[in-house]
């Protein structure tokens, strides 16, 4: 038993060595996670516009407070039903 002990920390740690993130992938998903913002702000500033708000007013402001915060509880009410629907179902590696 304690011979193979080397053998599996030597496969761990290949292992957890070849799950590594180059800077060039997370420069990657930086970038996409910044353009989304960028998108999901530019979508807020066209909803609050179109309430007839103008920008750099505090009911503006307001508006796109509200607004993400609407967008950030609908993507945790989504999170949730996931979630729920996935509760008591096995690892699809269980199957």
């Amino acid at each position: 038993m304690y011979r193979s002990a080397p053998l599996l920390l030597a496969l761990l740690v290949a292992a957890c060595a070849s799950h590594q993130q180059t800077d060039a992938e997370v420069a990657a998903a930086n970038a996409a996670a910044a353009a989304s913002d960028a998108a999901a702000a530019a979508s807020d500033a066209a909803t609050c516009r179109s309430y007839g708000l103008q920008p750099d007013t505090p009911a503006f402001v307001r508006c796109l407070d509200k607004v993400a915060d609407d967008r950030a509880k609908a993507n945790l009410a989504s999170r949730d039903s996931v979630a729920r629907a996935l509760k008591d179902q096995p690892p699809s590696w269980w199957r």
